[in-house]
């Protein structure tokens, strides 16, 4: 009888992408005119500090109504 295995849905390779990679998919989807000024923004922060929570956070709070009002 084959040896089954399991197919994990989210192999551990998945979190390992490239920068480069990345770096050309947000390159791609901006001149496709998919992201908004805000998220091309927000990812290139992200990727110049690496800090995930923060930039989260800033992004939240520049794209809340009370801040786009003033």
């Amino acid at each position: 009888m084959p040896e089954q295995r399991l197919v994990q849905p989210n192999p551990p390779e998945a979190s390992n992408i490239p920068a480069d990679a990345v770096a050309d998919l947000v390159v791609e989807l901006h001149y496709k005119n998919t992201l908004s000024a805000d998220e091309l923004n927000t990812i290139q922060l992200y990727r110049r500090t690496g800090d995930f929570l923060s930039t989260s956070m800033l992004f939240l709070r520049s794209n809340t109504p009370r801040a786009r009002a003033h």
